[in-house]
């Protein structure tokens, strides 16, 4: 504010030097007392403005001071809402630690970035200068915050439950389909397992069917009405023996003493042939007991003189009886596949002890035997 200049408070001293006269005189000293007049009349209406200007600018200064106080109100207002809100996210965090670390984890699971506090919304500034009244610092507005912070909790153990029931159900469901794929597969084995034993089952029978029909021939034709010099003629004989099969009628198998699946070694020689094939007494003989054993299947024992035997097993049928006298190369059966037999053959057997039969690890060697007699095969 600028001062004002106050007139001087000395009045203009008079001329020293003044005319002499007396109408000069009056009307200078007139002329003075106007000027002095006009001087005091501008000094007062200065005063005046003056008064107003200073008036204007204390009033501003006024205004600006409220202002000032206003704001400052309201900062302290603003304070005291944050602090409040702080305080009501702290008890509602201490009252459920559970459900404020599931969700600081959520956020960090959804958010590289820390997550900030909510938003406090600022309270309306009271116009009459008085303190701030906000719902976070009444006790309407805690109870509110503690309720949502009972129903977060209540929804976060109804979803935890709902989250092991559904576990719970699609565990037995999975279960469920399990148990139906293996009885499936179970019951696709059973039934290809049956029809493979179906298949295999009809193969013998028709296997057996066959061979019944070739028995049945066999039996309806005349062979045992050959005449001796016939039966003589048909196979190899020597000095009273003969071989057991027509030659080239047979192959030569496994010999005496060879080892393969018996139990300890061959115990006399095969003579693979086809089933049917006719089989003859190897010596001069009696039809004995057939005691060999049941591996032997459908067999022939004939006791010789000297005290030995000849077995002959594996036959599909037999021609002689028990008791019943042969002469070497007489037919006594055919080849077969009875027994313990892998495929169709004569096991013949020579015993040297003929009250031995049915020990197989008894026997010697046939071939050598029948050599002996001057047969070979």
């Amino acid at each position: 504010m600028s001062r004002i200049p106050t007139p001087s408070s000395h009045p203009r001293r008079a001329v020293a030097d003044e005319p002499q006269g007396s109408t000069i005189g009056p009307t200078r000293t007139t002329f003075t007392s106007l000027h002095d007049r006009f001087q005091q009349s501008g000094t007062d209406a200065a005063s005046g403005r003056y008064a107003v200007i200073a008036g204007a600018e204390e009033a501003d200064e006024n205004r600006h001071t409220l202002n000032t106080s206003l704001a400052a109100l309201t900062v302290s207002a603003l304070g005291l809402a944050v602090a409040g809100a702080i305080s009501l996210t702290s008890n509602a965090q201490a009252a459920n630690p559970q459900a404020t670390l599931e969700a600081r984890q959520q956020s960090a699971g959804s958010s590289p970035n820390v997550a900030q506090p909510a938003p406090v919304s600022a309270p309306d500034t009271p116009t009459g200068g008085g303190a701030a009244n906000t719902d976070a610092s009444s006790p309407d507005g805690q109870a509110g915050g503690l309720e949502r912070s009972t129903d977060q909790t209540s929804r976060t153990a109804a979803r935890t439950e709902l989250d092991a029931a559904m576990s719970v159900q699609l565990a037995t469901e999975r279960s469920k389909q399990l148990s139906a794929a293996n009885d499936t597969a179970a019951v696709a084995s059973r039934d290809k397992a049956l029809a493979s034993r179906s298949a295999l089952l009809n193969d013998s029978k028709n296997a057996a069917s066959s061979q019944n029909d070739r028995l049945k021939n066999q039996a309806a034709t005349p062979q045992g009405t050959l005449s001796a010099s016939a039966a003589q003629a048909s196979i190899s004989t020597s000095g009273g023996a003969a071989t057991p099969l027509k030659p080239g009628t047979y192959t030569l198998g496994s010999r005496f003493g060879a080892v393969g699946s018996w139990a300890r070694y061959h115990t006399g020689q095969d003579f693979p042939a086809p089933i049917g094939t006719p089989i003859y007494a190897a010596a001069d003989g009696v039809v004995a007991a057939p005691n060999g054993g049941g591996w032997a299947g459908t067999h022939v024992v004939i006791d010789h003189s000297g005290g030995g035997a000849t077995l002959y097993a594996h036959m599909s049928s037999t021609t002689v009886r028990l008791g019943q006298q042969v002469s070497a190369g007489q037919l006594i059966g055919y080849v077969g596949i009875t027994g313990r037999s892998f495929g169709p053959h004569l096991h013949w057997e020579y015993y040297p002890n003929a009250k031995t039969v049915g020990d197989p690890y008894t026997t010697a060697n046939p071939v050598a035997w029948l050599a002996a007699r001057g047969v070979a095969v």
